[in-house]
């Protein structure tokens, strides 16, 4: 398991998601989103991410300065900020109604394909 700090309310947060998904999950890691404590900036630990060689050493740099923040509150806290409606994101996301509520209630953990789904399902753009 993986795990990146991404500041909350950063407008490069979908950026470094995409970073994450097209270099990352593609080696067979699974991902987690972690929220960035203030330490360092999300635009010094993006840096840091495209230059590094070795994945494991900048997690392990980095470690320090993150906190977790499960998956299914975190797409909880965007419907809240958003304004939609759980029911309409997991239609929009064209996922099994049972199953994307066992997301939101955090009682299954997405696949990277899911993760990916869902993110239509919010209609979140790359930025």
């Amino acid at each position: 398991m993986l795990y990146f700090a991404i500041k909350k309310g950063n407008k490069y947060i979908q950026r470094i998601r995409t970073v994450i998904m097209h270099y990352i999950s593609p080696c067979g890691y699974s991902v987690q989103v972690k929220v960035l404590s203030g330490k360092k900036r999300t635009t010094e630990l993006m840096g840091q991410l495209i230059k590094a060689t070795n994945i494991k050493h900048f997690i392990e740099k980095n470690l320090s300065c993150m906190e977790s923040e499960p998956f299914h509150e975190y797409i909880r806290r965007k419907c809240l900020e958003t304004g939609v409606v759980q029911e309409h994101v997991i239609k929009r996301a064209e996922t099994e109604r049972t199953y994307g509520h066992q997301l939101f209630r955090g009682l299954r953990t997405p696949s990277r394909d899911k993760v990916i789904q869902l993110a239509f399902g919010f209609r979140f753009d790359v930025e």
